[in-house]
């Protein structure tokens, strides 16, 4: 990404995007003059776009970073922050409950096996290989054709299986309306273990396809114990020996041959694994679950839907399939991959918690401070549903980032953050000199997931010289030992409504959330994480922001209606220089409010 300036924000911004040549110079507001010069920072996309009936604000638009926004979904594309979010919730589930462990006859247990048996409780339907190859079910002869990229070890590939799937097959399949193909996008990049899953899939569909999609069912069913799983064949041939013993098996898969498929990397199952990956990127698809949508008979015209949707949007597309088609409508627009898209980390969904901790006082009751984890995967500090956002683009290493850490935010956070007025946000931006940035990173979201992100943010920006150098593991793990040992009794994990932790809906009451009482700080996990969890997380966050911020501190103020409230400010700034662009801010904001 080239070497990143950190230091002494500067007076003008340059606007550019790597979509356009022409280049656009806007003055910052004179509240974000310092008091010393520094040096020109580098060009930024014209991204926002800001309210017109704000006179402070800049009217500045983008026309560049092209972001394919995902509702719900899984993706390999380092532009989208979704995965983010699922890794960190798979992080979260494993401090609530250790997976499964045992010999591979304790892999299964019985409620498992009573899923992955519910093939049985569906009409027979038509299941074989199309002529290119891959696994359906559904008359060959439907009128329309739904393709699924999916990963088995992409958990909003397995709501779709587990929640919406049985339904589509019930009403779409069963009746003859469509023939379902699935494809295979293992995100190998954020799940090193799935291409194991699909191997597994494919290794029962080489003996027969009852099998294939037996095991598709199981391996959704079960996803969550074997996702993470260091060696997950074991697991994988106690489901085909429960295939065997299903009552209802016309026939029964050779136990033998099914294990030495798995073990078989020079077999056909992995070139056809690698051919369909190499399918889904010449269509420009890098997240799973994804659809294509086309008529019998011209697969070259096709409508495609992204992300875990309701069944009610697949009904929609298949009943108005050849009109969506040719009319080329039909897909969300707010999945649109065009230049006027938000990226999801500034979007509404985006910013709605996934996990929330209120802190509370001695009788118990709601203080009105908050911290949590967004959906797009920001760890972030004050009230969510605060109008005023501001995105912090820090670097662990990065002295500025430090002095601002030091001598500012306990200020901003006692005006402006604990008052419920602004949502602060925390983006990790590495610099290229930063060579230990990166396992820090890792290990405040290890930690955040456990509520403690702030507490070893803080460390971290302490004494950057007690882990920066080639002891850094050791010195991450003594900072977990001190959070285990610290008391966070203030502060209550809230219990989201299923629709707001599922995605489907935005929060908008935190007076009624109820609160539980913190758990202890589970080292072992926070350990286990920070070895789990790959660096490509890091480069994803890198990556939904690569030419919009290139220096650190870097901060961008956004407001959830009228966009971009002033140019981003670019390195760092005296506290009281901050309370004077805030206090314009919300000066301004309620002028407008007052002028209706």
């Amino acid at each position: 990404m080239g070497n990143r300036p950190h230091g002494p924000v500067s007076t003008t911004i340059i606007h550019g995007s790597p979509y356009t040549d022409s280049l656009i110079t806007s003055t910052v507001h004179p509240a974000l003059t310092p008091a010393q010069g520094g040096p020109m920072p580098p060009a930024l996309p014209r991204m926002f776009h800001i309210h017109p009936a704000a006179a402070l604000f800049h009217r500045v638009r983008w026309f560049g970073l092209a972001c394919l926004v995902l509702l719900a979904g899984c993706t390999a594309d380092p532009a989208v922050t979704a995965v983010i979010e699922e890794e960190l919730a798979a992080a979260f589930q494993q401090v609530e409950a250790a997976p499964a462990t045992g010999s591979p006859e304790e892999a299964v247990p019985e409620p498992v096996a009573e899923e992955a048996s519910a093939e049985a409780d569906h009409a027979a339907v038509q299941v074989g290989l199309t002529d290119a190859g891959w696994p359906y079910m559904g008359s060959p002869d439907a009128s329309v054709v739904v393709t699924e990229y999916s990963d088995f070890h992409c958990p909003y590939c397995g709501r779709h299986a587990n929640e919406t799937l049985p339904r589509i097959r019930t009403e779409l399949i069963e009746t003859g309306l469509i023939q379902y193909v699935v494809k295979d996008l293992p995100l190998e990049s954020i799940h090193p273990q799935a291409r194991l899953a699909h191997r597994a899939a494919w290794c029962m569909g080489l003996q027969h396809m009852e099998a294939f999609w037996w095991m598709h069912e199981a391996l959704y069913s079960t996803q969550s114990q074997h996702a993470r799983n260091g060696d997950p064949n074991p697991f994988f041939e106690a489901l085909a020996a429960g295939y065997n013993e299903q009552p209802d098996t016309d026939a029964t898969v050779d136990l033998g041959a099914f294990s030495s498929c798995l073990l078989d990397v020079t077999n056909d199952v992995d070139q056809r694994i690698d051919e369909s990956i190499g399918n889904a990127l010449d269509m420009g698809i890098q997240g799973t679950p994804t659809f294509t949508i086309h008529l019998r008979g011209d697969p070259e015209q096709y409508m495609v839907l992204r992300g875990a949707q309701p069944y009610e949007r697949f009904a929609d597309a298949v009943f108005n399939a050849e009109q969506y088609i040719v009319e080329g409508t039909g897909a969300d627009p707010e999945e649109a991959d065009t230049p006027d898209s938000l990226p999801f980390w500034l979007s509404a969904q985006g910013l709605t918690p996934l996990f929330l901790w209120g802190n509370v006082d001695a009788e118990g009751a709601s203080t009105g401070a908050w911290h949590g984890l967004t959906q797009a995967g920001d760890f972030f500090k004050g009230s969510p549903l605060a109008e005023v956002v501001v995105f912090e683009f820090s670097d662990f290493q990065c002295p500025y980032c430090q002095g601002h850490t030091a001598t500012v935010q306990e200020g901003l956070d006692v005006a402006w953050v604990d008052t419920g007025q602004i949502m602060w946000i925390y983006k990790h931006f590495l610099l290229d000199s930063s060579q230990w940035s990166g396992t820090a990173a890792i290990a405040t979201m290890c930690a955040g997931v456990q509520g403690r992100f702030w507490d070893l943010h803080h460390l971290l920006f302490e004494d950057p010289a007690a882990w920066s150098h080639r002891g850094v593991d050791e010195a991450l793990d003594n900072f977990g030992a001190i959070l285990s040992q610290t008391e966070t009794a203030d502060w209550h994990l809230a219990s989201l409504p299923p629709e707001v932790e599922a995605g489907h809906a935005l929060l908008d009451d935190l007076a009624v959330l109820p609160l539980s009482p913190p758990a202890a700080f589970d080292e072992e996990a926070y350990q286990e994480c920070r070895t789990t969890t790959s660096m490509e997380l890091i480069d994803m966050f890198m990556a939904q922001v690569q030419g919009v911020v290139r220096g650190t501190p870097t901060f961008v103020i956004w407001h959830r209606d009228y966009g971009l409230l002033v140019q981003p400010i670019v390195g760092a700034l005296p506290v009281e220089q901050f309370q004077s662009v805030f206090e314009q801010i919300f000066a301004q904001l309620a002028a407008l409010e007052a002028a209706g």
